[in-house]
């Protein structure tokens, strides 16, 4: 594949990093928490 077609499947990517690099620090920790809760569960019911 050349850069071209590499670009054109990172881009829906870096897009999705640029909204969460904009994103404010309160809505990174909520997703962080609803994230280590989600992981908590897995976690505790193996």
């Amino acid at each position: 594949m050349d850069l071209k077609g590499l670009a054109i499947v990172f881009e829906p990517f870096s897009s999705a990093a640029t909204v969460l690099g904009n994103l404010s620090l309160a809505n990174r920790w909520t997703l962080l928490e609803v994230r280590g809760m989600i992981l908590g569960t897995a976690f505790t019911k193996r």
